[in-house]
Order: C-alpha cells, then structure tokens, then sequence
C-alpha cells in the first residue's frame, strides 16, 4: 500500500496530469490514493489517458515516483501535500492551487505572513535600491518576503530581506536548478539564513 505521498508524486508522473489537474482529482476523490484507485469512468475525459496508462504499466510510473522520492531524500527536499498542515493556508485556498510543492529550506515560513516583491530585470539604480530598502524593513517587521530568484529588483528583494528576516524564492525549474546560474550565492544565503526555495515542479525540471 502506498502512501498518500508516494500516490501524488505516482500522479504527478501520469501523462495528461499536470498540477492543477492533480490538485483538482485530489478535490474530487479526498485523497492521492483514492485519485490513483478511482475507476476511469469517474474522472473526466483528460485525465483518463493517465489513469489509463498507470493500470497498463504501473511499475513504470511507480520507480519514477520512488525516482523523485530518493532525489528529495537524498538532497534534503521537503515534500509538501496541499493536506499538509505546514501547506499555505492562503494558497490552498485558490482554484489552482498545485497540489505538492517541493520545498529546500524552511518549510515552516511558508505560513509567516508574505509580501511578494517582484520586477524588471531591467531596473534603475534607484529602483534596485528601493526594492532592496522595502524588502529589508518588511522583512523586520515579520513578513517573509517572496519573490523569483530572478535577476534584477527579484534578487535585490531576496538580498535585503535576508539582512533582517526570513524570505522565499519561488522557482520555475524544479528547486535543485539554480537558474541564473550566477545567483548560485544568493540561493545558498537564502537557505543559511533559514529561508526556503519553493517549486511546485520536481526535482531535476
């Protein structure tokens, strides 16, 4: 029998499911392990390929989960189920919440309250200055601050957060890529300071 963890990342390795669509199956059935065991007939037409392929060949789809599952615990990776309590109240919440989110770092500031600072890549000095100034007095005031780990005010908000307080970087590659590859000292900084990087992507995407 497999846990409910170990069932979401089974699905989430499915063709035709994505993270929304996990998160939407996991509303529909209550649970990863009812989704994963729920007749095809049940599900709507776009999810059924995947179902499909995981009763023709379960044992595929079930290394590549216990793949992913070796790579977090081998690189220190949270996995965190939108049933978790230490999942983001607010973001659950929304309609396309990503049912798992794979955190490096802290998983308990993902319930602190957060502000995100996000901007150009192309910014002013001026611009790069204030980011870094709001970021820092926010953040010393109890809110984590997140942003992308982008280059630009991006980076400049996760710098001046992380010189009072705690901050978040949410990532579109699965959080072992480091991307720019030049914030490679800024992601080490975020985690010293016991702050967290975030995907709701694998790692190795």
């Amino acid at each position: 029998m497999f846990t409910e963890r170990e069932c979401a990342l089974i699905l989430q390795a499915l063709p035709g499911i994505g993270s929304v669509a996990l998160s939407k199956l996991h509303r529909q059935f209550g649970s990863f392990a009812k989704t994963l065991q729920a007749p095809t007939s049940t599900v709507k037409p776009a999810y059924r390929k995947g179902l499909n392929a995981y009763r023709a060949r379960p044992d595929e789809f079930n290394n590549l989960a216990q793949k992913t599952l070796d790579t977090c615990l081998s690189s220190g990776i949270d996995i965190v189920l939108i049933s978790s309590p230490d999942y983001p109240a607010l973001l659950r919440g929304i309609d396309t919440a990503p049912a798992l989110l794979f955190v490096k770092g802290n998983t308990s500031i993902l319930n602190l309250p957060q502000i995100a600072i996000v901007g150009s890549r192309h910014h002013s000095a001026a611009g790069q200055q204030n980011a870094r100034a709001f970021a820092r007095h926010l953040a010393n005031s109890g809110f984590a601050i997140t942003s992308g780990l982008a280059l630009g005010i991006d980076g400049a908000a996760h710098r001046g957060a992380i010189e009072t307080g705690k901050t978040i970087a949410v990532l579109g590659t699965g959080v072992d890529i480091i991307y720019p590859r030049r914030h490679q000292r800024l992601y080490e900084d975020i985690l010293e300071q016991s702050g967290a990087i975030v995907s709701e992507l694998p790692p190795g995407a």
